[in-house]
């Protein structure tokens, strides 16, 4: 279904929320500088207009930027631009384009990391996306779970000792890849939740 930005589940994330669904404005008053856009169909041009574009914004002292994704083959095109830059980040679908690119031949960095080993793991949940809360539900039926207490995180004289709670508890669990999470959906956060998050 198609929905604003600003009415979807993000206007409730409590670190980054979502009340604009302008990205560039959104992106402005979240950090230090102006945002650009790539538009769709600069995009449709190919990755190196992608690329002349950004170093167009660059030249006029933008320091972020946003492209549009419409369809896979944006993102596609997007990894083919961006692979080489020292930072880039974005949504899941993102990695399409990059892991694509990464796979090629001669990108040796990607083939030395080999697949996963299949060792013991626990997964770290902090995103408050209503998406990411829909899949923490259904993994804690498959999988044991521990809400962090994010007040003890980041408290100075009570971190440490939390740390090494935090490392029993996955190592009690060490026969399943166990889930630590720390947010709850809008209807459940605690003021805690909410004053953490404001400090993160």
């Amino acid at each position: 279904m198609d929905q604003l930005l600003s009415e979807s589940g993000m206007r409730h994330h409590p670190v980054t929320p979502m009340t604009d669904s302008n990205l560039l404005r959104l992106m402005e008053a979240q950090a230090e500088g102006r945002c650009g856009l790539v538009n769709a169909s600069e995009i449709d041009r190919g990755a190196t207009v992608v690329q002349d574009k950004l170093r167009q914004l660059a030249q006029q002292d933008v320091r972020y930027a946003v492209l549009d994704a419409l369809n896979e083959q944006h993102l596609l095109t997007q990894g083919q631009a961006l692979k080489d830059m020292k930072l880039v980040t974005g949504g899941s679908g993102l990695a399409i384009g990059l892991a694509r690119q990464w796979a090629q031949p001669g990108h040796s960095k990607a083939q030395a990391a080999g697949a996963p080993q299949g060792a013991k793991a626990v997964v770290l949940s902090g995103s408050c996306s209503t998406m990411t809360n829909r899949q923490v539900a259904c993994y804690r039926q498959q999988a044991a779970s521990h809400a962090i207490d994010v007040a003890r995180c980041i408290t100075a004289d009570d971190r440490a000792a939390y740390a090494g709670e935090l490392s029993a508890w996955v190592q009690q669990h060490a026969d399943t890849n166990a889930l630590a999470r720390w947010c709850t959906p809008p209807p459940n956060r605690t003021p805690c939740n909410k004053s953490s998050a404001s400090m993160g």
